[in-house]
């Protein structure tokens, strides 16, 4: 087991794959990468400079040489050169290195990796970009207005006044269809009122009628 947790680092599909030895205070959580290995490839870098000083020189301007693989050290690859390098997330990734290849002649050459990991220029962490940051402060960025007294006057998101005025056309549509309740027992009642009314009225016009009548008789 110390082997396996010491004998890194080690990767799995040209990543790395972090271990850690357990122990009864260990927290199952994901911790902040600040540093990663990698492998980086220069192609097309000539093989006089592939010896182990020149090496080391320009892995250490990308980052810390942890070591060169087996091809590279043999020589028996002559497209590119490859190295095992722990860059720091502090530190964007060099695209290309300047080489002395002869004395008073630099040449730029090219880096490429294996695996370029996103990055956080804010909290300094490999595997998530700035953007998604949990550790950055939200910015409030919706207008802000100083009445004449001096008070800031804050204006509801405009999701939240969308809503409100959705739930305000549900409501009115909901009463404009809502059916109007009847009571029968009611209706038969005001119809039976209605009724004596119009029988009443019909007997007092007919007594007045009479009355009529009788004077014109006398």
């Amino acid at each position: 087991m110390t082997f396996v947790v010491e004998g890194g680092p080690w990767t799995m599909d040209h990543r790395p794959f972090i271990l850690r030895k357990w122990s009864l205070d260990l927290r199952m959580e994901q911790e902040s990468l600040s540093s990663t290995p990698i492998w980086a490839r220069l192609p097309n870098l000539p093989t006089f400079l592939w010896d182990s000083d020149t090496l080391s020189r320009i892995g250490s301007l990308i980052g810390t040489l942890l070591f060169m693989d087996t091809t590279t050290l043999k020589g028996s690859r002559a497209t590119y050169a490859r190295l095992y390098i722990e860059v720091e997330a502090i530190k964007p990734l060099s695209d290309s290195v300047v080489v002395e290849v002869s004395p008073g002649t630099r040449k730029s050459f090219k880096v490429e990796y294996d695996w370029n990991p996103s990055a956080c220029q804010f909290c300094h962490s490999f595997g998530h970009d700035e953007a998604l940051c949990g550790k950055k402060p939200k910015v409030n960025d919706m207008p802000v207005t100083v009445s004449h007294q001096g008070f800031e006057l804050f204006r509801k998101p405009v999701y939240e006044t969308q809503k409100a005025a959705k739930e305000q056309r549900l409501t009115d549509t909901t009463k404009a269809s809502s059916p109007r309740a009847s009571n029968s027992f009611n209706e038969d009642i005001n119809s039976q009122q209605q009724g004596t009314g119009a029988r009443k009225e019909k007997s007092n016009k007919g007594d007045r009628d009479h009355q009529h009548q009788v004077k014109m008789g006398d």
